[in-house]
């Protein structure tokens, strides 16, 4: 991914609402600051050149208010930035990382909560809306053959007004997302384990007319 100068984050596994098993090396309520701290550590060891974190799942990590203080206190000191995928409404990440002086971003669209081809089309289509509209749409998608397939189509031929970025030109020297970009956050390759969290990611950015 960096030989192909792809921006890399660590996918962080978090606890959900649910009962969906969380993955060894996830943070979970209750963890104590040197317990997050030492998660964050040792994906980042493992994933080195990292320059953010996002989280696997998190509806009940990411609404934490302790837990996501020790979050973005670990993530200052690694000078990570964070993208909340908003795995439910009303996450509070963005408002403690702002909170801590952490570079923050949000998803705007998930790609593929269908796996059908014709409804992960229109969610691409949607996000091409979202971005013309408001000048930024961050959409979270999953190596899936239906996913795959509707990016291979579409990236190919991307409308004119539409380039591909890094996500990183979208939180450098900014506390909150600047205001033209579009991207599409998505990685090819398979799922990696608990091990080895991350994910590779291509962008798009949108220039509203």
């Amino acid at each position: 991914a960096s030989e192909q100068g792809r921006d890399i984050l660590i996918h962080m596994p978090m606890q959900p609402l649910n009962n969906q098993r969380i993955e060894a090396g996830g943070l979970k309520l209750g963890m104590s600051q040197e317990e997050v701290g030492q998660r964050v550590r040792s994906a980042r060891n493992v994933v080195s050149n990292a320059i953010g974190l996002n989280n696997h799942m998190g509806s009940a990590a990411t609404i934490d208010t302790d837990l996501m203080t020790s979050l973005m206190t670990e993530l200052a000191s690694q000078h990570l930035f964070f993208l909340d995928s908003r795995t439910i409404g009303h996450s509070i990440a963005g408002k403690v990382a702002e909170e801590y002086g952490v570079n923050a971003l949000s998803r705007h669209i998930f790609l593929d909560d269908s796996d059908a081809y014709e409804d992960v089309h229109a969610q691409f289509q949607k996000a091409l809306q979202h971005a013309r509209k408001h000048g930024t749409a961050i959409v979270i998608g999953h190596p899936r053959n239906n996913t795959i397939a509707v990016l291979q189509n579409m990236l190919a031929r991307l409308p004119a007004d539409i380039q591909l970025v890094g996500v990183s030109s979208l939180w450098r020297d900014k506390k909150v997302i600047p205001p033209k970009p579009f991207i599409l956050l998505f990685s090819d390759k398979p799922a990696p384990t608990s091990v080895a969290p991350f994910e590779d990611v291509p962008m798009l950015r949108g220039i509203p007319k």
